[in-house]
């Protein structure tokens, strides 16, 4: 009899949602597992999620959104799967987690991270996509780096290896006019990232990307409020003083826009062979790399 009815109550466990509610820095994050079997505890999922979400808030200066909701959702397998995030009142992250996952598969995996920086940016039109994908591709490791939990030259080689597939192929236009999966995540960053090595440049390295976002964030510019690219643009613009990313949407925005990434990486002093990177501390902009390396 009592075996039986500790069968039932792992079985009820097991569907049963839970909740916890969590500060972060005066926001309100409410974390949901759904009903269904973890291997791993719940105590450390909902502990992996917290240190995510402050990790984000970190990078942006604070958390992007005064609340917000995380939904986990348990399913087969032993990997973190499909993530996204819906921009509203309340802004919602829901990230799909297998029943296998082990501490070391969260610490690894970028897609709940992905997704929580999504809700530094109002919701764009379908043409400014690229805006909000880019974003989150190019922010993501660097949160990750921050919080030590990947080393800058894995970014590095993530960036010589992905940042290609953002280029401009035959017949394509802009980003606004590209909607292609290379041109929405890749080009986006690589946006982003020809805008953190400007920035650097006309700062003597003083302030990045990253500034920029605080002072998007600042402005009350999130996935909870409503605003435009140009008006996200021109925030962190005023954030690091300099008109960077206005200019930069105003070359690439309607035109391909050829990008001679060899002749960045050779000016950063980044080389890639065989799958691994190398860095020379000599090459001419060698201290912006070092700058945007620096957890």
């Amino acid at each position: 009899m009592l075996w039986w009815l500790w069968v039932f109550a792992l079985a009820a466990s097991a569907q049963t949602a839970e909740i916890r509610v969590v500060d972060i820095d005066g926001s309100r994050l409410e974390i949901v597992i759904q009903a269904g079997d973890l291997d791993l505890p719940r105590d450390e999922v909902f502990d992996w999620i917290a240190a995510q979400a402050k990790a984000v808030g970190v990078y942006y200066g604070r958390f992007p959104v005064k609340k917000a909701r995380i939904r986990i959702t348990p399913t087969d397998g032993a990997r973190v799967g499909h993530g996204v995030a819906y921009a509203g009142v309340e802004p919602l992250v829901t990230v799909d987690m297998g029943k296998g996952c082990t501490a070391e598969t969260l610490q690894r995996n970028w897609v709940l991270t992905h997704e929580i920086t999504h809700l530094a940016l109002p919701d764009q039109a379908n043409s400014h996509r690229w805006l909000e994908e880019g974003m989150a591709t190019y922010v993501e490791p660097w949160v990750r780096v921050k919080q030590g939990q990947i080393p800058s030259e894995q970014v590095w080689k993530e960036l010589v290896e992905g940042l290609p597939n953002g280029l401009p192929e035959g017949g394509d236009r802009g980003l606004d006019h590209t909607a292609t999966w290379g041109r929405l995540y890749w080009g986006g960053a690589l946006f982003f990232f020809l805008a953190d090595v400007e920035i650097r440049k006309k700062t003597n390295n003083e302030k990045g990307i990253r500034d920029a976002f605080v002072g998007i964030t600042a402005a009350g510019l999130n996935a909870a409020t409503q605003g435009s690219i140009t008006e996200v643009l021109s925030a962190g613009d005023k954030a690091v003083g300099h008109p960077v990313m206005m200019e930069l949407y105003g070359v690439m925005k309607a035109d391909p826009h050829p990008v001679d990434l060899a002749a960045i990486w050779k000016d950063l002093g980044v080389s890639y062979d065989r799958g691994a990177v190398a860095f020379d501390d000599k090459a001419p902009s060698a201290a912006t790399r070092v700058a945007m390396s620096k957890p």
